[in-house]
């Protein structure tokens, strides 16, 4: 069976461009189109919602920014904050195959600490969950504009934010 994937607008409006990146353009506006994809030729009939926004249809239906770059990179910086987290000798939770990361920090509280910690601070946003029975932070790249440095900032910053409880 053949299937095709299809942009839908939902809405247009006005973001805060920080939105997008997690350390940078903070107060700078654009524009911005919220999507969710039909898979043709699949049953039943499917929507999927990626949190994809996007400042325009062209952007999402060039080869260079289409689709399939968006999943590729929020999938290949996923698969950089699992690899960070796992040198510094922090437990994935989930197989990364996706723009999902699961990370726990050892005990509840202490996982928990840090997310506050990393939401105080700022440079990026990450929030809490439980998976399987354990507490862990949730990280979902799924932004077009997320770019290698805006990860490596908000890891380094993570990392740091967490090494004041080892």
């Amino acid at each position: 069976m053949t299937y095709s994937v299809h942009p839908i607008a939902l809405a247009k409006g006005p973001r805060d461009l920080s939105q997008y990146t997690y350390a940078m353009n903070y107060g700078k506006q654009t524009t911005s189109v919220w999507y969710v994809w039909y898979i043709a030729g699949s049953t039943p009939k499917t929507l999927v919602d990626t949190g994809a926004v996007a400042p325009n249809m062209e952007q999402l239906n060039t080869v260079e920014n289409g689709l399939a770059k968006l999943v590729d990179d929020t999938c290949r910086h996923a698969r950089r904050f699992a690899e960070g987290f796992s040198a510094a000798g922090y437990e994935i939770l989930n197989d990364v195959v996706l723009n999902q990361v699961l990370v726990s920090f050892g005990e509840p509280e202490k996982t928990n600490r840090i997310i506050a910690d990393i939401q105080e601070d700022g440079t990026c946003w990450m929030g809490g969950t439980e998976w399987q029975g354990k507490t862990a932070m949730r990280i979902s790249v799924s932004s077009w504009a997320t770019t290698e440095q805006d990860v490596e900032i908000s890891l380094e910053t993570i990392l740091r934010i967490a090494s004041k409880y080892k």
